[in-house]
């Protein structure tokens, strides 16, 4: 098997439009094309993670001083800093900010790096959401470098910029779960079947323990798909890695791997892979409007 892919970083501030549906319900990102090659100029000092809450927006903001002077990562080699330990590190300023996470959640958990696919420096978004009957619309987001340093809290203003509500990415239904892909113009599903979920369930998570599928597992599952998928794996890198706990099984988690072909844009070319805790890779499938036409082994 070819691995020409640069399995190097991935952009979090530029971010995906890989949006399909809410399940970080009241998550926010800044969207602003220029983010990554500002970084790459020295134009931006630091990076926030925008989110809603009671009716407010804020921002847990990390210098990028501080994420480039952390241990960097690539994604083949073993992760140097856990999930787990992020969330560690992420609770007491999220705990903090919001008075108590007693009956709240972590619902997503995601790594992302600076200057794609050009650096190893890579930092963490966990997502904190209330769970429940009594749930709300509110949501806490702490950015969390590889150094375990989180970013403080505060308000965010700035009407020179703007910013949208962001989805999860991830596809819901009873037949199981799914990611949506992109390739010259053409959309695709990779698709994790309930019934296999089912058959032979995968290993659940329970925080705070360590994860029992790291993410360097969950990409060495993914890449040989996403290579037999693209044909040519030339200028292809890991784009971003995250981590969703299904919304009626919390102790149950998958992994979305994007890949990104360099200098192309997310909706011309962006490959999502879904894969399980068990290994088990999705199927990808073309999608035109509601109908499946085709299925990709």
């Amino acid at each position: 098997m070819r691995t020409s892919f640069h399995l190097k970083a991935s952009p979090l501030i530029a971010g995906s439009a890989l949006c399909c549906a809410f399940l970080g319900r009241a998550q926010f990102e800044t969207r602003d094309a220029q983010a990554d090659a500002q970084i790459r100029r020295g134009d931006v000092s630091s990076i926030g993670l925008l989110f809603s809450f009671k009716g407010k927006v804020y921002e847990s903001r990390l210098p990028v001083a501080l994420i480039t002077s952390a241990p960097g990562w690539i994604p083949s080699e073993p992760l140097q800093f856990p999930a787990h330990k992020a969330v560690e590190a992420a609770a007491p300023v999220a705990r903090s900010f919001a008075g108590s996470l007693g009956s709240w959640r972590v619902s997503q958990i995601n790594l992302s790096s600076l200057d794609p696919p050009r650096t190893q420096s890579w930092y963490y978004g966990v997502s904190f959401e209330p769970s429940g009957p009594n749930r709300s619309n509110d949501g806490v987001i702490v950015a969390v470098d590889f150094a375990g340093r989180a970013g403080p809290i505060m308000p965010y203003w700035n009407p020179a910029r703007s910013f949208a509500p962001v989805a999860s990415g991830l596809l819901t239904n009873v037949a199981g779960i799914g990611f949506t892909s992109w390739l010259d113009g053409n959309e695709y599903v990779s698709e994790l079947s309930s019934r296999r979920i089912m058959a032979a369930p995968a290993p659940e998570w329970v925080l705070p323990q360590p994860s029992p599928f790291p993410a360097e597992k969950a990409v060495c599952a993914a890449l040989p798909v996403a290579y037999s998928f693209v044909g040519d794996a030339d200028g292809w890198y890991v784009s971003r890695i995250r981590l969703y706990s299904l919304p009626q099984r919390p102790e149950s988690w998958c992994y979305k791997v994007g890949f990104r072909q360099e200098g192309r844009e997310a909706r011309d070319r962006s490959i999502n892979i879904g894969v399980d805790f068990a290994g088990r890779v999705g199927t990808m499938i073309t999608v035109v409007g509601d109908l499946v036409l085709e299925s990709h082994p």
